[in-house]
């Protein structure tokens, strides 16, 4: 979007089930610099005492986001298969079509755990 001078508003929701698996939290702030109408909401569905941020997924911090009426957004989704189904959902609640939704599904680990 900077690379092509677009000057769109822009909200990023980065998600995570613990606050230990922040990562890359510098970035947004680069970003910011290339693109002063971005808004990033760091999620942690799972915080500590200490979070000051969003207390729930992403997805959830989607659907509280306002929702502007003559907008119709374009939403970028990467995740679990069950995730982007969720996210998918919950655009279409806002009335988002779903040619508006773009996914990239990845699975993780089979054996692979959460531990907060």
């Amino acid at each position: 979007m900077a690379e092509s001078g677009e000057s769109l508003d822009v909200r990023l929701f980065f998600g995570v089930e613990c606050k230990h698996q922040l990562f890359i939290l510098d970035k947004p702030k680069r970003l910011n610099a290339q693109l002063p109408r971005l808004q990033v909401e760091i999620c942690v569905a799972n915080p500590d005492g200490d979070w000051s941020g969003f207390r729930r997924t992403s997805i959830d911090a989607l659907r509280a986001a306002p929702a502007h009426s003559n907008a119709r957004p374009d939403i970028s989704v990467f995740g679990p298969p069950r995730f982007v189904q969720a996210t998918v959902a919950v655009a279409a609640e806002a009335g988002v079509p779903t040619d508006h939704v773009e996914s990239e599904r990845f699975v993780a680990g089979q054996n692979e755990t959460v531990a907060c």
